[in-house]
């Protein structure tokens, strides 16, 4: 015989009725099922749109960065061909009218804007577009190169009228002065057009070199309103909008009408995309700043979203031109609007279905849960009379398999009452048996606590000992049952006590903090850290003698006080430098030697050791190749330059560090200012070679007296003495 099911009473519980419980559960369960599919619905919606357009941006922005690499990348051969064939003699530049018809063809073919030639020698020639229509005009030099005559032209690009003569000194300008100056082709800076209130366009010029120095530049203009009129012919959707910007924000071209500029003061100045007056745009910026803080940091495609007048804008930021020069942000913003009509539509129609749906449902449970209670009340009416003493009870269920068992179930109920008296009284020896193997395991746990070598104490709310492990009352030196019923702070410093009384207090569960013991003349450190349980009515602590770690930690402390001291007493400049030539600290000596006020000075000074203080570059070389090889550099001598300019003499002594994996970190190394030392060896090599000089003229001295001292040498100097030189030359 099976035991009998013990039924424990509900009262105090929130009761329904069964009815309610199963119209309820169905009309959850059917609601649950109609709000997931609404859901799924709309998140695939919403899923299929953000697709698409993502899918759109992307093909959107290469388009325009495919346009851009086609028409910027005419421009740079243009004026590479020009700079080539004139450095190679092909093309005489001083025949400025073979030079600007050839200029003048070229403005026909490519689409560019103006073509210019300048020389150091102050000759300038250039074909290009008029400011404000499209004739194509020259422009040559005339007596005087400080002026410009520029023409009409005929069909053969030959002047027959002359427009013109104005002042234009081409050498101060941005794509003359850059160019010649980094000796580099390159983009110039965005400017106005000379004579044009709308016209904004860029140079991107290419030196023409002279035993390596720059002595003219070919210049070739792009006009960005082109750009602006691709974009505006981009077939995105209807509120979309794209869009190229500089790395400060100032807008390149945009696909809006909005001129690429606005008055201040009646000058024009190009416009920020964040001060634009279409709304799609200034709004992107502005999403685009709060998400990138810097626009630097926009190093590869990003897509992100957000909100404009309640309606979602997905948004695709695209870098494009470092491999033209350019450093440019291609946006693309598109309404997400534009393609959820339609699907707005469905979602209501699969709504109303799901209502109505969701109705239906509830009459048909309604009806179903009638048809089941009303056996089972019967059976309740059953029971109730059994709970009053009445246990002869017969209850008949048909209809429900269920039910039926329940009835059977019942009537049954009151025989098993009597077989569960005595299975209570089997349970009753089992829960005795169980509170002898839980006492054993208290015991178990009790002989673990301790022997861990620290701390352990049970202590109540109010700040009374529960109990403490073998540990802290050999600590305390008395007996652990002792402890048990004592106040807090007996036997406990006054640091351990503090600490407990405001954990207490507070409503933290849990809390750690480092004490200082007193003991037997000697100061231990312990580490403290308790936990609340029972519901905050008892506390436990645990106490790690970390005394030997302090002390290391003083004598590490001390350690770096005293290299601290060297590091910025000592007479010899130290300092730690990264790989790519940037101080990460010097000492004052360091800045001292350098001429530098302060050793943050020179930090922030210093963005290229290489560039800024080697006066020979190959001493750098040098040195980076002997510290790759050999890890370290011993007393390498290099001329350098102070702050101020002048040139002394350093010795360095550096070696490298490296990660565990063997990444080369940085730097670190010792200089010494040694120019009196080579100033002073200088000296003594110009006085020995004085005195090797004055060696020599005395030993020649010496070896004529020698000679002349000689018995030969006398003999015939007397011979001589007595020859007769008439005599023996007649």
């Amino acid at each position: 015989m099976g035991k009998p099911t013990l039924l424990r009473s509900t009262r105090g519980r929130r009761k329904f009725h069964l009815q309610t419980v199963l119209v309820g559960g169905f009309v959850i369960q059917v609601a649950a099922t109609v709000a997931l599919v609404s859901y799924l619905s709309f998140q695939n919606s919403q899923t299929a749109v953000g697709e698409l357009v993502e899918r759109l941006n992307v093909e959107v922005s290469d388009r325009i960065c495919q346009h851009l690499q086609r028409y910027l990348e005419s421009t740079r051969q243009l004026a590479t061909i020009n700079a080539n064939t004139i450095q190679e003699g092909i093309l005489n530049p001083r025949d400025s009218q073979r030079l600007s018809q050839m200029f003048w063809k070229q403005v026909q073919l490519y689409p560019v804007g103006y073509i210019s030639y300048g020389a150091s020698s102050g000759e300038f020639v250039g074909a290009g577009y008029t400011p404000e229509d499209a004739q194509i005009t020259v422009s040559v030099p005339g007596q005087d190169n400080r002026k410009i005559y520029t023409y009409a032209t005929n069909s053969q690009g030959r002047p027959k009228q002359l427009l013109s003569v104005s002042p234009y000194d081409f050498q101060s300008e941005p794509w003359y002065r850059e160019a010649v100056k980094t000796g580099q082709p390159l983009w110039s800076p965005v400017f106005k057009w000379n004579g044009s209130t709308s016209i904004f366009s860029m140079t991107y010029s290419v030196p023409i070199l002279r035993q390596n120095r720059p002595v003219a530049v070919i210049g070739v203009d792009q006009r960005l309103d082109q750009i602006s009129s691709f974009l505006q012919q981009l077939e995105i959707s209807p509120g979309g909008e794209t869009f190229v910007l500089e790395r400060n924000g100032l807008l390149v071209a945009s696909s809006s009408q909005e001129k690429p500029y606005r008055l201040v003061e009646g000058k024009e100045q190009r416009l920020s995309a964040i001060a634009s007056q279409n709304s799609l745009i200034q709004q992107t910026a502005q999403a685009l700043r709060q998400q990138f803080p810097s626009f630097k940091q926009i190093q590869e495609s990003e897509q992100f979203e957000f909100w404009l007048d309640g309606e979602r804008q997905l948004v695709q930021a695209r870098p494009w031109g470092k491999s033209q020069g350019l450093d440019w942000i291609v946006v693309v913003a598109v309404p997400e609007a534009d393609f959820t009509a339609q699907i707005n539509a469905a979602t209501y129609r699969t709504l109303l279905l799901c209502g109505l749906a969701f109705t239906v449902a509830i009459l048909f449970g309604m009806v179903t849960a009638r048809w089941i209670t009303q056996p089972i009340q019967h059976v309740v009416q059953a029971a109730e009379r059994m709970a009053a003493g009445e246990l002869e009870q017969q209850v008949e269920a048909g209809g429900i398999v269920e039910l039926e068992k329940l009835a059977d179930s019942f009537n049954s109920m009151t025989a098993q009452i009597r077989t569960s008296f005595t299975t209570l009284a089997d349970k009753n020896a089992d829960l005795q048996q169980a509170k002898e193997e839980l006492a054993g395991a208290k015991a178990q746990l009790e002989a673990i606590l301790d022997a861990v070598p620290g701390s352990i104490s049970w202590i109540s709310a109010d700040g009374i000992y529960l109990g403490v492990n073998q540990y802290l009352a050999q600590r305390l030196k008395l007996p652990a049952a002792e402890m048990v019923g004592k106040e807090l702070g007996f036997g406990g410093t006054s640091q351990f006590v503090t600490f407990m009384r405001d954990f207490l207090a507070s409503d933290r569960l849990s809390a750690s903090q480092e004490i200082t013991v007193q003991s037997n003349g000697q100061e231990f450190y312990y580490l403290i850290a308790a936990q609340k349980y029972q519901q905050g009515s008892m506390a436990v602590t645990v106490g790690l003698d970390i005394t030997k770690q302090h002390q290391v930690q003083e004598r590490l402390r001390i350690a770096e006080e005293n290299y601290r001291g060297i590091y910025e007493n000592a007479l010899e400049g130290i300092y730690q430098a990264t790989p790519t030539g940037q101080y990460i600290s010097v000492n004052p000596s360091m800045a001292r030697i350098y001429g530098y006020s302060s050793p943050q000075e020179m930090v922030a000074r210093i963005s290229d050791i290489r560039g800024q203080l080697y006066l020979n570059p190959e001493d750098y070389y040098q040195f980076q190749s002997l510290i790759a090889t050999h890890h370290h550099v011993q007393d390498f001598e290099y001329r350098s330059y102070r702050q101020d300019g002048t040139v002394i003499w350093i010795e360095e002594t550096t070696r490298a560090v490296y990660d565990n994996s063997g990444k080369l970190l940085y730097y670190e190394g010792i200089v010494e200012d040694i120019t009196a030392r080579k100033r002073l060896e200088e000296e003594l090599r110009n006085q020995l070679s004085e005195l090797r000089i004055e060696i020599d003229q005395q030993k020649r001295e010496q070896d004529v007296a020698l000679l002349t001292q000689d018995s030969f040498f006398q003999e015939l100097q007397a011979e001589i003495a007595e020859v007769n030189l008439d005599e023996f030359w007649s």
